[in-house]
């Protein structure tokens, strides 16, 4: 049990946000995340495969796959978080050669110099 370290995870489900704390060594992976998430929600929530995502003063920095290496000193700076959600149906039911891609546009704004960044809230299948 030793050089274990608390990390806070926030699960997503539906409109609700629940703050999980999970014990994990200083570098783990999101495999390993999602199994000691898997023990703590609840029954209705465990045959659902999990993502875990990365957000950086709230907006989606980085999304993980299972085998990819998490360092946990991230999580200690402020504004970076981990976020777990259950990963969709209609994603889990895509072909190999499927994949979502999300959207953004970029506006400049030439009479004050500002470029924004939106991002659009329909994802697109592409294959």
């Amino acid at each position: 049990m030793n050089n274990l370290q608390s990390v806070e995870v926030y699960f997503h489900s539906g409109n609700q946000i629940t703050a999980y704390t999970v014990s994990m060594r200083s570098i783990f992976t999101a495999q390993a995340v999602f199994q000691e998430l898997q023990s703590l929600l609840p029954l209705s929530d465990s045959s659902r495969k999990l993502r875990l995502l990365e957000l950086y003063h709230g907006e989606k920095f980085k999304v993980f796959s299972s085998n990819d290496i998490v360092q946990f000193q991230l999580y200690n700076k402020k504004g970076v978080t981990l976020h777990a959600e259950r990963v969709p149906e209609f994603e889990e039911k895509l072909e190999d050669n499927e994949r979502i891609l999300q959207i953004f546009r970029i506006i400049r704004d030439n009479d004050c110099g500002l470029v924004r960044i939106a991002s659009l809230l329909e994802q697109v299948i592409i294959s």
